[in-house]
């Protein structure tokens, strides 16, 4: 399997951002979060985002959750998120 074959579900099944984070999409599609028990939490079609570019997010710590893409489009993402640096 290429990674272009990998759909953000099995990119990432179950994960979260401890800390605050950037993301930045060079392709994009929507999709669909739900939380470690499979209830709905977001659903990016009800969203305005852009999807003729890049497209950058900022987002505060998510528990444990998943994200199916259900678009027609691979969704290629970046994500950088800040953690404390313990001092």
């Amino acid at each position: 399997m290429t990674l272009d074959e990998l759909d953000a579900v099995a990119a990432a099944p179950a994960h979260h951002t401890a800390g605050a984070a950037c993301s930045t999409s060079s392709s994009f599609a929507n999709f669909v979060r739900r939380d470690a028990d499979g209830r709905v939490l977001l659903v990016s079609r009800g969203l305005d985002l852009a999807s003729d570019g890049p497209l950058v997010l900022w987002s505060e710590p998510l528990p444990p959750h998943t994200l199916e893409n259900v678009g027609r489009s691979v969704i290629h993402a970046v994500v950088v998120e800040l953690k404390d640096s313990g001092d």
